[in-house]
Order: C-alpha cells, then sequence, then structure tokens
C-alpha cells in the first residue's frame, strides 16, 4: 500500500511540475492578441477604493502616489474603507484629514462593523459612489503616476468588466524571501495571466493594481462575503463566467510591499490556500458546465497544482519516509519511483521557469536566481501553510479574516494578538514532526535503500531549516508582544 501511494505521488508531483513547462510554452508559442484602446477624450468619473484595516503606518505613502495619478483631478475620486477600530481607526482618520486638507477629494469611510471583512467593506463603499469605474489599491500596492491614463482606454470596449495590471516589488532583493515573493508573482504574470491574455482567455484578477467596470460588478451581485473566499478571483471567476471581459495590461504600473516577516508571510499564504480552495468549491463545478473548449477547462482545474505542488512533494517525502522506515521491500518500482522523486526535487521544472522568468524580467537574473536558491526552505513553511489552509477549509469555513499585519506589527485574530501568535504553534509542531521522520528516514536509507537517500536528504534538510528559521520568528514575535502594552486590539 505504502508502495503505490509513493508512486502516485511521485506520479502527481511530476505532473504538477510538468504544468510549469506547458505554460512556457504556450507562452513561447504565441503572440499577444492585440486590444483596440483609445484616446481619453471625456474621462470617465473613476472611485478608488482603498480597504485598510490597522494599516495608517503604510496610508499616507499610498495617498501619496493616489493623488498624484494623471487624471483630471474632477475626475476621481478616493475612497479609504477603514475597518479599524479605536485609536487605530482615528490614527487612520487623521491621516486621511490631512490630505482633505490639502485639497484631495479623499472620503474616510468607516462601517462600524468588520462584517464581510474586506469584501463587506469594498461592497459597502460602492453604495456610496456612482462613479462608472472603480479602482483599487491595497495599502501596500502603490501605483505609478500613468495608471489610470494607461489603464481607462480599455474601457471603450462596452464588454470590459475589468483589467489587471502588473506590478513588481522594487525591494525584492532585500532578503529571500522577499525575492522568492517576487518571482512568483512575476511567474504568475508572466506565465499563467500572459498565456491566458493570449489564449483570449479571461485573465485573473489579482485583488489589486486593477479597474473593474461598477455596472459588472452590481450585475453580478457585488463581492462574495460569506463564506470567507479569496473575493478578487472569485469575482473574476464569476464574471467571464456571466461573459464579460477581463483584460491583462503587461507593463509594470504599480509597485508592491513584499513581506519580510516569515511569520506574517506563513500566516498569509494559510489564508490565501483556504480562500483559493473555497473558489475553486464555489466555481469549478459551473466551469465544468461552461461551454468552453475542454483544453480551456483543464486549465482552469489545473490551476490548484501550482498552489498545491509544495503540498504534495512534502507528502510524497513523508510517505516514502514511513516506506523505509517500515521496511518496504526494494522492488523495481520503488527504485524507480524514488529515483523519478530525486530527479524531481533536484532538477525541479517549477524552479527552472522561476529562473527563466528572472532572467526575462532583469537583467541581474543570476543574483536573483541565487537568492531564490536560498529561499527554497521556505517554500516548504508554503506547503505546510497549505496543509493547515485546507484544514481550514474543511473544518473552519466560517473563520475570520486574519489581515496581513504591516510595519512589524503582531497579527490579530479575534481581536487578540496572542491568539495570532498561538495559530502557529500547531503547524509548527507539524513541521518539526516531518523534518524528524524524513531525516530519521535519509539516515536508514544510506544504508538501506540508497536510491531514497537524495530526496529525503534534501527534503528533510529543507524542512528542517524552514522549522528552525520559524522557531526563530515566533521567538520574535513574541518577545516583541511582550514588550508592547497588552492593550485591546
Amino acid at each position: 500500500m505504502l508502495l503505490i501511494a509513493v508512486g502516485l505521488l511521485v506520479i502527481l508531483y511530476w505532473v504538477c511540475q510538468l504544468r510549469f513547462l506547458l505554460l512556457v510554452w504556450i507562452d513561447c508559442r504565441l503572440t499577444e492578441v492585440p486590444q483596440d484602446r483609445h484616446n481619453i477624450s471625456n474621462w470617465p468619473e473613476i472611485t478608488i477604493q482603498l480597504p485598510v484595516y490597522r494599516e495608517h503606518k503604510v496610508l499616507r505613502r499610498l495617498l501619496d502616489a493616489v493623488i498624484d495619478l494623471d487624471a483630471p483631478r474632477d475626475a476621481v475620486r478616493v475612497q479609504v474603507l477603514d475597518d479599524s477600530t479605536g485609536t487605530e481607526a482615528a490614527e487612520t482618520r487623521s491621516v486621511v484629514e490631512e490630505f482633505e486638507a490639502r485639497g484631495a477629494q479623499v472620503a474616510y469611510i468607516n462601517r462600524g462593523t468588520r462584517h464581510g471583512f474586506k469584501a463587506g467593506a469594498l461592497n459597502h463603499g460602492l453604495t456610496l459612489t456612482t462613479s462608472e469605474l472603480i479602482a483599487f489599491f491595497d495599502a501596500d500596492c502603490l501605483p505609478g503616476s500613468a495608471f489610470l491614463a494607461h489603464l481607462v482606454p480599455y474601457f471603450a470596449d462596452p464588454r470590459v468588466a475589468a483589467v489587471q495590471a502588473r506590478w513588481d516589488y522594487p525591494e525584492a532583493l532585500h532578503s529571500p524571501l522577499t525575492q522568492m515573493q517576487g518571482a512568483i508573482f512575476e511567474w504568475l504574470f508572466r506565465f499563467e495571466i500572459s498565456p491566458r491574455a493570449k489564449l483570449g482567455m479571461p485573465v485573473f484578477y489579482m485583488g489589486t493594481a486593477a479597474i473593474w467596470r461598477r455596472e459588472a460588478i452590481t450585475e453580478l451581485g457585488g463581492w462574495k462575503e460569506e463564506p470567507l473566499t479569496c473575493e478578487d478571483l472569485d469575482l473574476a471567476y464569476r464574471a467571464a463566467l456571466a461573459g464579460w471581459k477581463i483584460l491583462y495590461h503587461p507593463e509594470v504600473l504599480a509597485s508592491n510591499t513584499a513581506i519580510e516577516d516569515l511569520l506574517v508571510f506563513r500566516a498569509q499564504q494559510r489564508r490565501w490556500a483556504r480562500s483559493l480552495l473555497q473558489v475553486g468549491y464555489d466555481n469549478f463545478p459551473a466551469i465544468a458546465r461552461a461551454r468552453l473548449p475542454l483544453w480551456a477547462k483543464l486549465l482552469e482545474f489545473s490551476m490548484l497544482m501550482t498552489h498545491s505542488m509544495p503540498s504534495v512533494l512534502l507528502a510524497a517525502a513523508l510517505v516514502s519516509a514511513l516506506a523505509v522506515v517500515s521496511g518496504v521491500e526494494r522492488t523495481t518500482n520503488w527504485i524507480a519511483f524514488q529515483l523519478a522523486f530525486a530527479a524531481a526535487v533536484l532538477l525541479s521544472p517549477g524552479m527552472i521557469t522561476l529562473v527563466l522568468v528572472q532572467r526575462s524580467f532583469h537583467a541581474d537574473w543570476q543574483r536573483r536566481a541565487w537568492y531564490l536558491m536560498r529561499a527554497l526552505p521556505d517554500s516548504v513553511g508554503m506547503a505546510v501553510s497549505f496543509v493547515f489552509g485546507l484544514l481550514d477549509f474543511v473544518f473552519r469555513p466560517r473563520a475570520e479574516f486574519t489581515a496581513t499585519p504591516k510595519g512589524g506589527e503582531v497579527g490579530v485574530v479575534e481581536g487578540s494578538r496572542q491568539k495570532w501568535l498561538s495559530r502557529h504553534t500547531g503547524p509548527l509542531i507539524f513541521e518539526g514532526v516531518i523534518g524528524t521522520i524524513t531525516a530519521g528516514a535519509a539516515i536508514i536509507a544510506v544504508f538501506r535503500y540508497p536510491e531514497a537517500c537524495i530526496g529525503l536528504a534534501v527534503v528533510s534538510s529543507a524542512i528542517l531549516i524552514s522549522f528552525s528559521r520559524t522557531v526563530l520568528a515566533l521567538r520574535s514575535h513574541a518577545a516583541r508582544l511582550r514588550s508592547q502594552k497588552r492593550s485591546p486590539a
């Protein structure tokens, strides 16, 4: 039974890896589909929505960027949709009032509840404006001055629901962790979204640095508030199924800030995993029934492979380790599976495509590739986050939206910073146990199963390095929390 499980997981891991190469092949074979854009003779009214929660420390620079956008002043309105409470809400309001005093058309909106979380805030803000177009920026995403001038012309086509712009990470080389985040999103733009655009398929809406047509949002019933989901990707799928166009602008028109804190990054990945699974659960049945070519459906359904691949690697390593510990028979099939597993770990087509995208975007791609190699253990942390995101999806579908803390803050869950910190204990124990099992199996494999040694040694090393980094991050947060005055979040 363990042999069968090992074989299936290794095959699945290779399928996940080969999807990366398939997307690269599609992107290289196809040319970009030209989109009709016209000069803007009469600017439509645009509302820019900035959903924030406990983010007053980074709001000022975002508002500076937004009010400097190249567009007629009377055409642009700004909504700061703040779900903060207490002193943090007061500080956010104070920042907004600074800009109001300078003559900017900025409105501070606090609905007094977090019902529906970010989606609920966006829906509430929509009821307070009649603008034809709605632009969106998260607190850590800064638009370039030409953002509106480049994207608004796409909406001359009345069937265009949204246009997603590309962003970059100017500080990606701050650390291996930040470089990994930058590379992942650059891969998404280059080899996931770009092929979709070239195939004439609706592209993903990535939650920020985009413009939506108000009519499309209202026709679809607004942003989905319950259960917790990726409200951005969910709306994009519903729009595509309803016949709307979602386009992609390949030039960099905004800059994003990568997460520098490992614990915060892992918490974000756990939330994204749960939300992404919810999107698939809600929309994949409709995609299966839709009148789409089979290849288009397969592309959609296999999307989850990209995100689940690190978890499949973890599962393959764990089952292989259990097989080694239990003394599985060294059959030809076992040896073949282990050699295939080692090849997938060492060659990793997924990593190769991440390096390729660095080469296509950056002159210093060798340095960035080296940073990616150093970040490999952090990808194991992503796998653990995906596993616990899956558990959240199954057992905690009504869980709270946990906002990503900024500026070195400790996160908040159910009004408590301590609860946010405690939520990392389970994943840490899980990671430590798997690391110990796979490391022990790697030692046994040296003497009894040499074909399994390389794969287990590489994966167990990555797991234990990730574990140690996470322990240090957890201790740092705990010390920071102890040093702070215990006050209601």
